[in-house]
């Protein structure tokens, strides 16, 4: 059995947290939690990742502590 998938993951964004994220229809890559943070890793196109991260940026949340991406695409 053969598996392919049409998904793009080669562009992410990691969402380190105090509280939860809504990532939207990203996909979910991994999420860790430990020590009350929760570690976040969504894929995406480019384009809407970027546009992603500038909203939480513009949200100024509180919760979040840190915003990582990854943009090979």
């Amino acid at each position: 059995m053969e598996f392919t998938s049409n998904n793009d993951h080669s562009n992410f964004l990691v969402i380190v947290s105090t509280d939860k994220v809504n990532f939207g229809d990203f996909d979910l890559i991994s999420l860790n939690y430990s020590n009350n943070i929760y570690e976040y890793t969504i894929a995406g196109s480019k384009k809407e990742l970027i546009q992603y991260q500038e909203n939480l940026i513009n949200s100024q949340n509180k919760n979040i502590e840190k915003i990582n991406s990854s943009f090979y695409n």
